[in-house]
């Protein structure tokens, strides 16, 4: 977690940088990293992370990744009925946080957060990343 937030630090000064060359003047203090980000059109560091698991999962599931030991750790998601449930992933009850912050858990739930809007047997990786952003 601490290296997030330093590497979050890194984008954030960067972003000071490229204003005062832009500008000729540094951002005020508590300028919003957000409007600094959509100003210079830079996707923020946590977005650019699920983006790179949602794409490993992808690659993974079409077998464009040879993982076997990874792929069976996957959990599919198979209703008993015909459920209105759109979760593609089953992610299992995490009791800790290393469990809960585990990679394919963490690229299963971000999937399950958009899957109501694309699918991933049918869809491009293209299209899930778009879904994904907005």
């Amino acid at each position: 977690m601490c290296h997030i937030i330093s590497l979050d630090n890194v984008q954030r000064r960067y972003l000071k940088f490229l204003a005062f060359r832009v500008d000729g003047a540094y951002a005020l203090r508590g300028t919003d990293q957000v409007l600094m980000q959509q100003r210079f059109n830079f996707d923020s560091l946590q977005l650019k992370r699920s983006m790179a698991g949602l794409s490993f999962l992808y690659k993974l599931c079409h077998n464009l990744i040879d993982a076997p030991n990874l792929l069976a750790k996957i959990n599919f998601s198979i209703p008993k009925h015909n459920l209105r449930q759109t979760s593609t992933f089953y992610c299992k009850f995490s009791r800790t946080n290393m469990l809960l912050n585990s990679p394919i858990n963490v690229m299963c739930s971000n999937f399950n957060s958009i899957s109501n809007s694309c699918d991933l047997n049918i869809d491009r990786l293209s299209t899930i990343l778009n879904d994904y952003k907005f």
